[in-house]
């Protein structure tokens, strides 16, 4: 009921969604605590009030979801493994451990009925599963969008658990048909996975976390695997209209950081250890900053609060190699403060976005953990020829019921590129030839041919290449956004406005230290492209994170 819709993709296939009906009355949420025999997935029971049917309760292989546990792991939108009657309950897998002792009800928690995207199952043809260890090897009959440690959700609509059902890692991508995954059934498999009532579904862990105590919102992808993307956007598009402009502003913090609960200085002083007051989604190789922890000799206050480089963590933790100064004869300790945090500083692999934007129009900033850019982002580059495209598939070929018609995939485009056919974007999972290529997901538009393709291009500036105010503190503002990766984790006020009308230009701002607009980067479109620079004026506002 609210103004903003949040959604999250994996390599861009869809998985599930959360239906609009009021919240289930629910007496007890519990966890079985760390999984057994084995596995990584915790086993989640919720128990309804006697006033809920069994009609309003989804039966295996439905979708469940559950909002508000404070568990990031408890949360989100899941398969039922299992649905029981008296009383009446449901089972599923988390995203991870939830420990047995944690609440997970509270008078805010909401569990709705969810529902799956269409196309959103893959189209398996076939299932080995090996008799002596849990190892199952699934076949599809088109290529899939898997890369290994993919999260899928392997389901079955018949009654029971069957052992080789629940919420996986893609172990192995034999090639693109084929997958392996570990059920974690050590002692081999016994049930048979059927064609008619088994669905394998890719899953994304995007959370979008209300913080009430700050009146802030934090999104994230929370899984360290390619294509994870999770996205809030406004459900309006905001409608331009020809003669005017539109301005954009929003207060954003282009790199996370947490609250520390705990410092410690452990194995005799040569690392640090740091707690996190929520799962910080971190992994070894980020760069980290420690602000506002105190030690008991002063003189290493400095050391404690500086830059370091992950090298282990947990969920809620991080392990750091500590400088050789501490004093490790003095036993040093170290005191937490008020506002003591632990900021990232540098990452790689992933971006955080926001502006005005959908996937395949837009204007936008964007930082990716070493560099602090402005995008505009269009979806005119049309490729040459027309294709064909039948509904449910994922293939595009060349549409050779036309004399003379040739399309070039493989000169023109590359794997990991979006394409826009019929005004629906499309990922390119690989391109075999000129002629044909695979999409995720499944194409979603009628069966036809003759349709145009066109590309969906991010044009991207660096800071230092700001053509009105590096923001580096040697612009005429002297205002520094980027010091040496710490001013990313300050909430900054950024800007963008716009005009369209096909030629229009765009100004992307930041607020100064006086509060006034600040041009950091003007991108005119007069007199330079061959057509309007978007296909569209018509945008929502959006905030984004993607592998």
């Amino acid at each position: 009921t609210t103004k903003w819709e949040t959604t999250g993709t994996n390599r861009n296939a869809p998985a599930f969604y959360e239906t609009s009906q009021a919240p289930l009355a629910v007496t007890d949420i519990s966890s079985e605590g760390p999984p057994s025999p084995s596995g990584s997935f915790s086993l989640i029971t919720i128990t309804f009030d006697g006033t809920v049917s069994t009609g309003e309760v989804p039966g295996e292989g439905g979708i469940i979801s559950v909002q508000g546990t404070g568990d990031f792991f408890a949360e989100g939108l899941f398969p039922v493994e299992q649905r029981l009657d008296t009383p009446l309950r449901v089972t599923y897998r988390a995203k991870g451990i939830v420990p047995s002792d944690e609440q997970l009800l509270f008078s805010y928690t909401q569990v709705k009925k969810g529902g799956i995207y269409e196309y959103a199952g893959l189209n398996t043809s076939g299932y080995i599963t090996s008799p002596d260890v849990g190892i199952v090897t699934v076949t599809f009959s088109d290529e899939h969008c898997l890369v290994p440690g993919s999260p899928i959700a392997v389901v079955d609509s018949t009654t029971g658990k069957q052992d080789f059902e629940g919420r996986f890692y893609v172990r192995q991508v034999e090639n693109g048909t084929t997958i392996n995954y570990d059920s974690g059934e050590s002692g081999g498999i016994t049930d048979t996975p059927s064609l008619n009532t088994t669905s394998v579904y890719v899953l994304n862990d995007a959370f979008v976390y209300h913080k009430p105590k700050d009146g802030g919102v934090q999104v994230g992808s929370a899984l360290a695997v390619h294509g994870a993307q999770c996205i809030r956007q406004t459900k309006r598009y905001f409608r331009y209209q020809s003669g005017k402009g539109i301005l954009f502003a929003t207060g954003a913090v282009l790199a996370p950081s947490f609250n520390i609960e705990k410092h410690e200085i452990i194995n005799a002083g040569t690392q640090f250890r740091i707690t996190t007051g929520e799962a910080h989604g971190m992994q070894p190789g980020a760069g980290i900053q420690v602000e506002n922890v105190t030690a008991s000799d002063s003189s290493e206050s400095d050391i404690i609060n500086s830059w370091f480089t992950i090298q282990d963590v947990t969920t809620k933790t991080m392990t750091v190699d500590a400088d050789t100064a501490i004093n490790v004869g003095g036993g040093s300790t170290s005191t937490l403060t008020v506002d003591s945090f632990v900021g990232i500083t540098t990452w790689s692999g992933s971006v955080i976005r926001t502006g005005m934007m959908d996937d395949t129009n837009g204007v936008f900033w964007q930082f990716n953990g070493l560099n602090l850019e402005v995008v505009r982002r269009s979806s005119t580059f049309n490729i040459a020829g027309l294709v064909t495209c039948t509904n449910g598939s994922t293939v595009v070929e060349t549409d050779t019921a036309i004399t003379g018609n040739e399309t070039y995939f493989n000169d023109e485009l590359v794997a990991g590129q979006l394409v826009q056919i019929q005004g629906m974007p499309y990922l390119i999972i690989s391109i075999e030839d000129n002629s044909r290529m695979i999409i995720s997901p499944k194409y979603r538009g009628v069966t036809q041919g003759a349709m145009r393709c066109s590309l969906v291009k991010n044009t991207s500036v660096k800071q230092q290449n700001f053509n009105f105010d590096t923001l580096d503190g040697k612009g005429g503002s002297h205002y520094n956004l980027l010091l040496e990766g710490r001013r990313t984790r300050r909430m900054q006020m950024l800007g963008i406005q716009y005009s369209w009308y096909g030629a229009g230009h765009i100004d992307y701002m930041v607020r100064g230290p006086l509060g006034d607009w600040i041009v950091a980067h003007r991108i005119a479109n007069n007199n330079v492209n061959q057509e309007a620079y978007m296909r569209s004026g018509n945008l929502p506002a959006r905030y984004e994170t993607i592998n």
